[in-house]
């Protein structure tokens, strides 16, 4: 799954590249309509355009998880399975996300999870989806306020074989603030 989401943003980064350099140019046509162009016109005045710089955000930085110090044929074939650990690797404990509520969460198991096995998330003790075989979360429109996001693996059963849990903070700005009413005389 990290091979995956590391190719996407290679791929994602050389796609959009050729871009970032380009000048923009901005032309007004006789009839008084603005045309943002990265060709400048022939015979026809444009003026260049200066961009602020892109914001970019830095993806947080991932812990590596802990080496299993025993090999997989040492375990006798009789013991259950057990995973090592399941570490949320995003948002980060104590991590303030701003905006519409939007936020991804994404695990990851050490060893990687079993095909048999599947993740669910719940938020502040509820569920927030049914189970699934993706240790990413995509979740829109978060309320305000503090919520604690627990990740679980569970067998086919349903029992949780391990859990982890982060709390993280939305801050969502307040729009449409009503008027004060005026006093009457």
């Amino acid at each position: 799954m990290m091979k995956r989401l590391v190719v996407l943003i290679m791929a994602g980064t050389l796609v959009s590249t050729p871009t970032l350099g380009a000048q923009i140019y901005r032309t007004v046509d006789p009839a008084g309509n603005v045309t943002f162009t990265d060709n400048p016109p022939e015979g026809q005045a444009a003026e260049a355009v200066k961009l602020k710089p892109m914001t970019t955000v830095s993806p947080p930085a991932v812990k590596p998880l802990p080496a299993s110090t025993s090999n997989d044929n040492d375990k006798p074939k009789d013991q259950p399975f057990k995973y090592d650990a399941l570490r949320i690797l995003s948002p980060e404990p104590g991590e303030t996300i701003r905006g519409a509520g939007d936020l991804q969460v994404i695990a990851a198991t050490e060893p990687e999870m079993r095909e048999s096995d599947s993740a669910r998330l719940l938020i502040d003790g509820k569920p927030f989806d049914s189970r699934q075989k993706s240790l990413s979360f995509a979740l829109k429109n978060v309320d305000r306020g503090a919520h604690t996001l627990e990740v679980q693996v569970v067998d086919a059963r349903g029992n949780t074989l391990i859990s982890s849990r982060v709390e993280v903070f939305v801050h969502r700005a307040a729009l449409g603030t009503p008027p004060r009413p005026t006093p009457r005389n």
